[in-house]
């Protein structure tokens, strides 16, 4: 299926997603290169190797805990398919895969501003049986994913109040500073 890889609203490059991979399998047109994932181009030309495997990167790793469970829940077979279903977007950054034929928006799609499923988050988030509700502030409420003191693992979310955005990574002091005084954009 054809789509065009975006940068919030600005088209960055068409590219392939093979439907029953999910994985890119073609890039086609460059429309702004600035844009355009870092390692992802050279010459004006997009490096079709390096564009798989950012977007192969995007996935929930398939070791994350609790993500088989999510999976099922959902009805999806992997990882990579739950991330060409959620047209790529993240709660990382801002780029995400608009349908060739659409004329989705990224304030109507993007997770900062709308809501999303909870299933991979709960389901990530039940460690040893048990679900993890966090608040650093009285005024601010988050979905959580907790990180696990293992190398590697990250289980993030987000939760809008008050018109103010507010991310939990971790809990440590930078963390909580960041979610205080850099998140809300």
């Amino acid at each position: 299926m054809k789509y065009t890889l975006m940068h919030k609203n600005h088209r960055t490059l068409d590219v392939e997603i093979d439907t029953d991979s999910s994985g890119i399998v073609a890039a086609g047109d460059v429309y702004c290169v600035e844009r355009i994932p870092v390692g992802s181009i050279r010459d004006g030309k997009a490096e079709l190797q390096e564009l798989k495997a950012w977007w192969s990167h995007r996935s929930i790793p398939i070791s994350r805990s609790g993500i088989d469970k999510a999976l099922e829940t959902m009805g999806i077979g992997t990882t990579s398919e739950l991330l060409t279903k959620c047209m790529g977007l993240s709660l990382s950054d801002t780029y995400w895969v608009r349908p060739e034929s659409s004329d989705l928006a990224w304030e109507n799609v993007n997770f900062f501003d709308n809501d999303f499923s909870d299933d991979v988050g709960n389901n990530c988030a039940e460690i040893a049986g048990k679900s993890w509700n966090i608040a650093f502030d009285d005024d601010i409420d988050f979905r959580v994913w907790i990180s696990i003191p293992t190398p590697a693992v990250l289980k993030k979310s987000i939760k809008k109040r008050s018109e103010s955005y507010k991310i939990n990574f971790h809990s440590d002091e930078w963390t909580k500073y960041i979610n205080r005084e850099v998140v809300n954009w």
